[in-house]
């Protein structure tokens, strides 16, 4: 009798054992960010906020929101476009499997893992459909923090955070001093907007743009140029980042880069 109760205890831990253990960390919105009038998500009933992201096309647009997980966590999207109920939700890659639930003008599925997810509510899953992007990472571990011998901060350039002023020249001198010290190094952005045209990356250079930071592409052509063309092929179209012969240059983030529409 006893042996069938610690059977069962054990049973019953390993159904909780997953819930119990689960973390979620919503990320901040970057300065300026705009909500999304389009979604609200929550995650274990923690609210994760949703950016707003229109494209050329005022009728489509790819609304995104991030965090980080560990364990198995509950999701629930709400639409917020007009007063439809959800009809229809696809989720993709296919690849995962992921059957959401669908009530009144909710979706909810699981999430066991760190995943990136489209996700496509009365809408066909198309490039032209619009749609809501989940990034949802592990936990970050041994994040650079400013103060670290190997860590420069682009704010020591005095750089404009509040993306109103284009920096490029600031930022690009700061990745070149980076990677002329010896073994190289991280520079940190802060929260914060940053303004600029092609970021000219080089050899042993970490860029780590902070939670509540961002990067954003100015809306100019001219702003921007291109790598050499090899000899004999044809020319290279203008870049936001470029790696041209470089090596160990890294750009892991825990939020966002965006380029805007160009004007000429």
């Amino acid at each position: 009798m006893k042996s069938r109760w610690i059977v069962a205890l054990f049973a019953l831990f390993a159904m909780l054992a997953p819930a119990a253990f689960a973390t979620v960390t919503p990320y901040p919105s970057y300065p300026g960010a705009s909500p999304s009038v389009s979604f609200k998500v929550s995650v274990d009933g923690q609210p994760v906020y949703v950016n707003r992201f229109p494209t050329f096309n005022q009728f489509q647009w790819m609304d995104y929101a991030s965090f980080s997980m560990t364990g198995k966590v509950h999701i629930t999207i709400t639409s917020l476009v007009n007063d439809r109920n959800v009809i229809t939700c696809y989720i993709r890659p296919l690849a995962y499997g992921i059957q959401p639930q669908i009530s009144g003008k909710t979706v909810s599925f699981d999430l066991d893992q760190p995943r990136y997810l489209l996700v496509f509510v009365n809408e066909k899953p198309t490039f032209q459909s619009v749609g809501l992007m989940l990034f949802a990472e592990p936990p970050e571990k041994n994040a650079p923090k400013l103060g670290d011998l190997n860590v420069v901060n682009i704010m020591n350039y005095k750089v404009d955070n509040t993306g109103k002023t284009l920096d490029t020249d600031k930022i690009n001198q700061a990745i070149r001093d980076v990677s002329a010290r010896t073994g190289g190094g991280v520079l940190f952005f802060p929260a914060g907007v940053y303004l600029t045209g092609s970021v000219d990356m080089q050899s042993n250079v970490k860029l780590y743009v902070d939670a509540g930071a961002q990067i954003r592409g100015s809306r100019l052509s001219a702003d921007y140029h291109a790598p050499p063309a090899p000899p004999g092929s044809r020319p290279i179209n203008r870049a936001f980042f470029i790696f041209n012969n470089r090596a160990s240059c890294k750009i892991p983030v825990v939020c966002t880069f965006m380029g805007e529409d160009s004007e000429h």
